[in-house]
């Protein structure tokens, strides 16, 4: 069984990220605190958490800060910051301290479904329009740093993008990795929606600016 921290002074958020996570997986032990002191003690005192999920603007806690503390207490578990901000500063920050993810509350309950899932397979959740922060900032404050930038998409993801940008169909692309028709054109919007792309060409053109994959790759539509 999963274990979760859902950490946010808000009921109505908690309760639609239950509901969230009980949907996505199939047994999930979901533990809740309504300010900074309460999520930092149970994050020290329960050593097998799989995911937190957090704000910065909650009692004892007023900006990302928090996430570094949180991050030192829990170094390997993956943490998601769901805030009403949408400042790239905040998003930037949180990133910086640690984050694996970053939502805006405004999200649609199906993005915030995708990020979880991303964020759980190991990825890095980033706002498609703050995308642009990580390799335009010359803010040495503002920066994300590499793993970070190398890490929106999953490994997987990665090895469709590439064969993307080699040209290849989706059945060339379900062939070479053993998956199925269906699993590629999911990998594929999962791409499209995680750089903000609207199609193939795109999405390469974005993953050669953010130096996801080798600019020797050739670019077909």
């Amino acid at each position: 069984m999963m274990k979760a921290l859902i950490a946010d002074d808000h009921n109505l958020i908690i309760e639609g990220i239950e509901l969230i996570l009980n949907r996505l997986l199939d047994s999930v032990d979901i533990l809740e605190a309504d300010n900074f002191d309460d999520t930092h003690k149970i994050v020290t005192e329960n050593s097998d958490l799989d995911l937190i999920v957090m704000d910065i603007f909650m009692p004892g806690m007023t900006g990302p800060q928090g996430v570094s503390i949180i991050r030192n207490s829990a170094p390997v578990v993956p943490i998601i910051v769901l805030s009403m901000s949408e400042e790239t500063g905040h998003m930037r920050d949180c990133l910086k301290f640690g984050a694996n993810g970053y939502i805006p509350k405004s999200s649609k309950s199906n993005i915030l479904s995708n990020a979880i899932n991303l964020v759980l397979e190991g990825g890095i959740y980033i706002p498609p329009e703050m995308l642009d922060v990580i390799t335009h900032s010359n803010d040495h404050h503002a920066a994300v740093n590499n793993n970070a930038k190398q890490s929106v998409l999953t490994e997987r993801q990665m090895d469709v993008l590439k064969l993307l940008a080699q040209g290849k169909t989706n059945k060339d692309i379900a062939r070479s990795l053993n998956i199925s028709d269906t699993t590629v054109k999911t990998h594929t919007m999962t791409i499209f929606r995680q750089l903000g792309a609207e199609n193939r060409t795109q999405a390469v053109h974005l993953a050669l600016q953010l130096k996801l994959i080798d600019t020797d790759m050739p670019i077909q539509g």
